[in-house]
């Protein structure tokens, strides 16, 4: 699986301020402000992410192929 670092780093070409595995240790010195400033850039970076993948020739090959199977779920 690729990992979420990449795919923000080759579709939107930016990365992120902090590791996730720095959450931890922020939260044990108690870097409250740190965590939610990292949250919010992931909340966001998702968004812009989500909205890049729905404009690839990829994605509407994706919603064909389980209209076929009659999977009905919207995903727009």
């Amino acid at each position: 699986m690729v990992p979420f670092e990449a795919w923000r780093d080759e579709l939107l070409g930016t990365s992120s301020p902090a590791d996730g595995s720095e959450m931890v240790e922020l939260y044990e010195q108690g870097n409250y402000e740190e965590i939610e400033e990292y949250v919010n850039d992931e909340m966001k970076t998702l968004e812009r992410l989500y909205d890049e993948i729905q404009s690839t020739e990829y994605f509407q090959e994706l919603l064909d192929m389980r209209q076929n199977i009659g999977f009905e779920r919207e995903l727009r």
